[in-house]
């Protein structure tokens, strides 16, 4: 049994045949749910490579295939992540039945992971980049309005993505021919200054940031914010895979120190913009500008920070979930998401409102909320094995978080001009803002759960 066919060709095939059932949204949803499930289930319960019996039956799950001369690999390492990004695709499939998402949500984004789990598992390792610009394509269709041209950040966004794998197959054109034994310095620093540009087109990384504003003010708040969990992780790993296949070029260049400059300006350019938005999407685009920096600081701390970025990832998700769904029943309500839409809205919606404000002191880093303890350690761990400078900044970026959440707070309690209205939720849309509201608080009375499975993530790298 091929594990590539299972955890790849599988859920692409079930992905056509959904969008053959795209009058029935809910159905299929539900159907891509459980297919979410149980792909995670399996990669759990039956890793690759180990010899399983099932009852009288004995296989086992090999993790290698062909495809025009190139190989997809998974290892049993490959196990934890390929059921972190299912389970992750299950968790917002579930949640997008509380909103209006288009049908062809759940087959492009089952489509969507299992490109990326080919993209982190092919090689050579640049053929990547063709695979995530297939992604991000299939997030160009999900993010336009059909019958509508796309919006701007839309379009910057696959400019980005385009030049950024132009970058990336140059850059691994030419470290295909530069020798390990006695590397030629000046040819593999330019090789490095070309990649890091592909992956900063990638990743939104200064000067290329723009669209991540500019995505979420202007398009569907709920899709958006899957579309950043899933892409920018994805990329992630994909870099990841890269330092794990040329670990050699760190005894040449100091990658760490690379990547921890960048991932302070990140957070400092997140966490400064939050605090002059009045607006509550392009507010989540700079959050997610910090974010990346906050993995690109774990990711630069070796074995310990990779533990702390998948729990990072995993307080991600929950995180994003709350506040899109959170603000995808403002949008409903007030069809827009500035501060004079929203004013005065705390007494009408009370559930999405606590939602968004529990979700931005949660990534301001407060105590007792979800991420606290998780930056606490970070920064521990930047004092020990690099220097004061990136701690104080990732409290600062958690500074100007805390500061945006303020002025929202003030925004949604100051009086309306107009009669408050108690408007009716569904009940499905209440219990996941309580169980999403919830989990941000016992992640952060529980930090241990997350850096235990983050370690087991980690070994994949």
């Amino acid at each position: 049994m091929n594990a590539i066919l299972i955890w790849i060709f599988f859920p692409m095939g079930i992905a056509g045949l959904l969008f053959l059932f795209q009058s029935q949204r809910r159905l299929i949803t539900l159907i891509g749910f459980g297919v979410a499930l149980l792909l995670a289930g399996l990669a759990w319960v039956f890793p690759v490579g180990r010899v399983t019996r099932l009852f009288s039956w004995v296989f086992e799950i090999t993790g290698q295939f062909s495809v025009y001369g190139r190989q997809i690999i998974l290892t049993p390492a490959d196990s934890p992540v390929i059921t972190l990004l299912y389970l992750i695709v299950a968790f917002w499939f579930l949640g997008s039945l509380a909103t209006e998402v288009p049908a062809h949500f759940v087959p492009l984004g089952l489509a969507s992971v299992g490109i990326i789990i080919t993209g982190i598992s092919i090689e050579p390792f640049f053929y990547a980049a063709i695979l995530f610009e297939f992604v991000a394509l299939i997030f160009v269709l999900l993010l336009s309005i059909p019958g509508h041209p796309p919006s701007e950040g839309v379009l910057r966004f696959l400019i980005f993505q385009t030049l950024g794998m132009l970058f990336i197959l140059f850059a691994g054109w030419s470290l295909s021919r530069i020798d390990i034994n006695a590397p030629d310095a000046a040819l593999l620093a330019r090789t490095l200054v070309i990649m890091g540009l592909g992956f900063s087109f990638l990743l939104g990384i200064f000067p290329f940031l723009t669209w991540f504003p500019m995505l979420a003010h202007r398009n569907n708040i709920y899709l958006t914010a899957f579309m950043f969990n899933i892409f920018l992780n994805g990329v992630i790993l994909f870099g990841l895979d890269f330092l794990n296949q040329y670990a050699w070029v760190s005894t040449y260049f100091d990658l760490r120190e690379v990547l921890q400059v960048v991932g302070v300006f990140m957070i400092g350019t997140g966490g400064l913009m939050a605090v002059f938005q009045n607006n509550l999407g392009r507010t989540l685009g700079y959050a997610m500008i910090a974010e990346v920096g906050r993995s690109l600081l774990s990711i630069s701390l070796g074995a310990d920070g990779l533990a702390i970025y998948f729990a990072l990832l995993i307080f991600q998700v929950w995180a994003l979930g709350l506040w899109s769904l959170s603000l995808d029943t403002l949008s409903a309500r007030t069809q827009n998401l500035d501060f004079r839409a929203v004013t005065g809205l705390a007494r009408e919606l009370p559930f999405p409102i606590a939602g968004i404000l529990l979700v931005h002191f949660s990534l301001a880093g407060l105590p007792l909320l979800g991420a606290f303890p998780l930056y606490w350690y970070l920064g521990n761990q930047l004092v020990e094995q690099a220097s004061l400078g990136p701690a104080v900044w990732l409290l600062l970026g958690g500074i100007g978080l805390a500061i945006e959440g303020t002025r929202t707070l003030h925004a949604f309690i100051i009086p309306s001009e107009e009669a408050a209205e108690l408007a009716t939720l569904k009940n499905f849309s209440i219990i996941l803002l309580i169980l999403g509201g919830s989990a941000l608080i016992l992640f952060g009375l529980f930090p241990q759960y997350l850096i235990q499975i983050g370690n087991k993530m980690a070994l994949a790298f």
